[in-house]
């Protein structure tokens, strides 16, 4: 790698300044590129897929992890949420998750967002529950969920559907609209608001 110029460097040289150079070929062999070893492979996994040890694992764990939290959107008191894209830029980071979760937004009258919280009960019976459970304790007017497919695809499933008539059914009841559920895939996400569902 010619001086500092990281950005002309391979993938194989960047991986190489964090670990040895054979550590980083087995990481690349394994999982081909950087994004996938980084930031889709679990950090219990690598290890055991490559063979290159607790240590070196870690180290590339906590790298994966700095960068997580970098592309991680943040929002401002009073950020407004306007449509799908607006939501999507608000939860966008989810389609680097391995496994399936939910987030939801809460809108206050202006459509300015109150709160993001991660639905730890998803998947699961007890989803638009806890969904609600955090809308009344913050006075939500709305919210608007996302949940990601760790399979890249976000074309919505029955049980998406399913889902999104329970939780806009539930929201009538409780005075809070659900504006929204966007599923988020690798690139591309779908929002059933756009099907007709909200």
């Amino acid at each position: 790698m010619a001086g500092s110029n990281l950005a002309a460097a391979s993938e194989l040289e960047l991986l190489s300044l964090l670990v040895s150079k054979p550590a980083a070929a087995s990481v690349l062999d394994a999982y081909k590129t950087l994004d996938a070893a980084l930031l889709r492979a679990p950090f219990d996994e690598l290890g055991r897929t490559t063979g290159v040890g607790e240590d070196c694992a870690r180290k590339l764990g906590a790298v994966a992890e700095i960068a997580a939290r970098m592309i991680k959107p943040a929002f401002q008191e009073g950020t407004k949420v306007r449509g799908a894209e607006d939501a999507l830029a608000l939860v966008r980071d989810m389609e680097l998750l391995q496994r399936e979760r939910m987030r939801a937004i809460y809108l206050d009258a202006r459509n300015a967002v109150l709160a993001i919280e991660t639905i730890t009960s998803f998947p699961g019976p007890g989803t638009s529950r806890q969904v609600f459970h955090h809308g009344v304790r913050l006075m939500a007017s709305a919210a608007i969920v996302a949940h990601n497919h760790p399979s890249g695809d976000p074309t919505p499933s029955s049980a998406d559907y399913v889902l999104t008539e329970q939780l806009r059914d539930a929201g009538c009841q409780l005075g809070i609209t659900v504006f929204d559920h966007l599923i988020i895939g690798r690139g591309r996400y779908a929002a059933l608001q756009r099907e007709g569902m909200l």
